[in-house]
Order: structure tokens, then sequence, then C-alpha cells
């Protein structure tokens, strides 16, 4: 065929012509044709190709040679695979000038139909076979080449040569793919080697692969320890396995029996240790405070399998407790560390100094009511930080026209909830803990009073703690 078109002034003559097929099996087949540029620049050259003149999928084949110049006929041709029996396909030359891709000149449209079905399946052993080994079960991959027809795939294993056991695929491969074929073996015995095989079946005949070995790995070893009490509402997991060369998902189970009833793993978990040495794994966990609870450290492998380490149990404190603790060695309300002892002597007993979170053993200065200036009016305004772990107190603003009472209660926070009341409040979070725990941290307080000083001829304002 031969077509010219000039472009910018310039003349361009070329031609492109559509061979036949040589080598045709069921499977594959050899096009040819011929390309002359014209002497005009350099082309590239493909082959168009599909069922119909849409030339759909795979759409097309790079010709050998690909880049084509000069201004004399040249030879090419190009194998199609991945073909299937016994089908009809279109073909044609295309060439396209490197330097200008919209430049398209065709050869004409040529057909051809491949052999009847007659390629057996043939299936190797690629690197790599082996993957996700645990102890009980593991995945094993094979090369298919599916052949004319759709192919089955099967794996012969077991403790000898012998196999014994088998086990199938459950996908079927479509004809003429070459594809990773897979099977999953479970109910396997750790510290085991067993012998494999694959058998990929079709219509035209059966192909093996030589006899392959694994190993399984050994159990893992999971130790539960010791839990680290961060305070009554929040503790640290603890734990340690060693993996033996298998890959798992580490976790706990959380709760106040033996049955547990929650799984804690997320972002603040630490893994350390090479895969044959011992990993400690750690996790913050949420806790009820004065309450006993069981955990254990849990590994799941790619599987499901699971494998725990022994029950271990701790019990939380009060949340006063753990703060006399802490400060004073002792969780009893007795001597120093009484709620209304003040052992430096400061006036500020430690009540206070637990709900405000100041050192007991240090003299402090309490918070202390402001005036401001709200709307033209002078009013009292109180200050104070809240610890959200303190959740066995109440905190309450009050104010009086007199010291000696009565005080009205404008603002209350019980049992960690954020403050309210007829007062003006608002509450600002601050921190949380980087424990991730909703229940740590602490928000700064406001609290104005909404009756202004020229309302009245005194004006009171404090901050009481009580214990729940």
């Amino acid at each position: 065929m031969l077509l010219g078109c000039i472009l910018q002034g310039i003349a361009f003559s070329q031609t492109a012509t559509t061979g036949a097929t040589t080598n045709v099996t069921d499977l594959t087949a050899t096009m040819s044709g011929t390309v002359n540029p014209g002497g005009t620049g350099e082309v590239n050259v493909i082959f168009e190709f599909g069922t119909t003149t849409a030339y759909e999928g795979p759409g097309t084949w790079t010709a050998t040679p690909f880049q084509v110049t000069g201004n004399s006929i040249t030879n090419v041709s190009a194998t199609a695979s991945g073909l299937l029996p016994l089908t009809t396909y279109h073909y044609r030359t295309r060439a396209s000038y490197s330097s200008n891709p919209s430049i398209i000149f065709y050869g004409e449209d040529q057909t051809f139909t491949t052999a009847p079905p007659a390629t057996a399946p043939q299936v190797s052993i690629p690197s790599g076979a082996v993957s996700g080994p645990a102890p009980t079960a593991v995945t094993l991959n094979c090369q298919v080449a599916a052949g004319s027809s759709a192919a089955s795939l099967v794996c012969d294993y077991g403790p000898t040569a012998g196999y014994g056991n088998q086990v199938a695929s459950t996908s079927i491969l479509a004809p003429s793919t070459n594809t990773i074929g897979s099977v999953v073996l479970t109910g396997l015995s750790a510290s085991t080697t067993y012998h494999y095989r694959f058998t990929a079946s079709n219509g035209e005949g059966t192909h093996s692969t030589t006899s392959q070995t694994f190993t399984t790995p050994a159990l893992p070893t999971v130790s539960t320890l010791a839990a680290d009490i961060n305070n009554a509402t929040t503790a640290t997991l603890n734990g340690s396995y060693l993996a033996n060369g298998a890959t798992y998902t580490a976790a706990f189970d959380l709760g106040t029996t033996t049955s547990y009833g929650t799984t804690i793993s997320g972002s603040f978990r630490f893994g350390f240790g090479l895969p044959w040495m011992p990993r400690s794994h750690s996790q913050y966990a949420n806790v009820s405070p004065q309450t006993e609870h069981h955990y254990r450290l849990k590994l799941t492998d790619n599987y499901g399998n699971v494998y725990t380490g022994s029950d271990a149990s701790f019990t939380t404190p009060t949340p006063i407790g753990h703060w006399r603790s802490q400060t004073f060695g002792s969780a009893s309300d007795t001597g120093d560390a009484a709620d209304m002892a003040n052992p430096i002597g400061d006036g500020i007993p430690n009540l206070m100094k637990y709900a405000l979170n100041l050192n007991p053993l240090q003299t402090c200065a309490l918070p202390a009511p402001e005036l401001i200036t709200h709307d033209g009016q002078r009013h009292l305004r109180f200050t104070f930080n809240r610890y959200h772990t303190r959740i066995d107190l109440i905190y309450e603003v009050q104010v009086a026209d007199n010291p000696a009472g009565p005080w009205s209660t404008i603002a209350t926070s019980a049992n960690g909830a954020v403050t309210s009341g007829p007062g003006v409040v608002s509450e600002l979070l601050i921190a949380v803990a980087l424990t991730g725990s909703s229940g740590s941290g602490w928000s700064q307080v406001e609290v104005r009073d909404p009756i202004g000083t020229g309302s009245s001829a005194n004006r009171f304002m404090r901050l009481l703690v009580r214990r729940l």
C-alpha cells in the first residue's frame, strides 16, 4: 500500500505492507510485513493485533526491527504468543515517525487461525517458592504455563518423598496464561521437613515438578511479663516472644477475668530484636481503677493460628492511692499521706495538692480569684487546671457575699467529667498524655462569676475539692 501526504510543505511518501504468517501453532504465530520510510526519517514499527479489525487486546506486538530508516523496503516480523487455539486473529503493519508520532501509515489487514489444542501445561518451582512459613502452615508457589486449555493444579506433600497428602489450588488457570500458582498447606507439624511437588494438568497432558523440601519453623516462645501500672486508669502491658523465623502479629488479651474479652493492639506497641532473637512487646491500655485485670501476650500468624503466653494479673489502685504510693510510699490515708495532712507546713492539705497536681513535699501557692472587666462590670474569675485522672474527686467553684457563707456552687466537675454549672464556664484541653489514653492529660478551667461586684458590696470566690 502506498500513501503520500504533505506536512508543513514537505512531501512524504512511505509504504507499508502486511505479509503472511508462518510457524502458526495453537498458541503462537509469526507475523510479517515490509516498511519503506521513503527516506524521510526514522519510523517505529509494530503489528496491530486482535480478534477483530478493531485490533483489541493484546493490541500490539513490537516488530523486529522496531526502528527503520532509509528509502528502501525493510522486512519486519513479530511473534505473537499467548494465543488461543482454533481462534482467528486480525493483524496489520503499523509505522509512525519517531519525530512526529501523529504521522502513521499502515499495511492492509490480514488474518490467520491458530491450530487445534496441542500444548500440555508446564510447571516449575521459582525462587521464593516457600512464603509465609508458620509452625503449622505454609504457602507454596509455582510458575505455571497453562497450555492450550484450562489447567488445574495440585500439590502433593508429606514428611517423605512418598508424600501421602494432596491439596488442590482453588483457581483454574486460564488457557495460554503464564502465572504464579499457589496452595496453602495447613495442619502441619512444627520443626518438620516436608517433601512436595506441583502437578499441572489440562486436556492435552500433565506435567510435574521435581520433588522439593521445606522445613516448618519451631513453635514460638511467648512470655507474659509483669505490667507497669502508670496510674489508676492506665497500665503498660509487657511481654516477649521468640518468633523462630515465622511472622506474627503481637497483641494482648485483657479483661477482668481469664475470659479476657478485649484485644489490645495499636500504634503504641514496640517490638525489638532480630528475627532469631527474643523480641519485647509493650502496649498501653486503659483500665479501671481499684480493679483486678487479667492479661496475656498473644501472637497470631498469617493463617489465623494463635499462640499465647501464660495468664498474668494486676490490681489497679484508686487514683489517690496511686498518687500517695508514688509520693509517700504508702497508699494508706494515714499520717503524712492523709488527705488533710500538710507535711510541708504551707497550709495546703494533701487533697488539694493532689487535685491540682502539686508536690505535697514542697511549699506551693494556690491559684486565686482575679478581677476582670466584662461588659463594663467587674467580675471575679477563677482559673485552675483539672487533671483527667482525678476521677475520684469533685471540683467545685463557689461564690458568696460573705466569707462565712452561705456559699453557692457555680461550676462542678465530678468523676472526671467536663466542668459545667450556672457560672460562665470554659474548659480548654491543654494536653493528652503520650499513652494515648483519653483519661489522661489535663484541661484549663475558667469560671466567671455571673454576678458583677457592682451588684454586691462584697463578693468572694473559692475552689472546693472533695473526694467521691
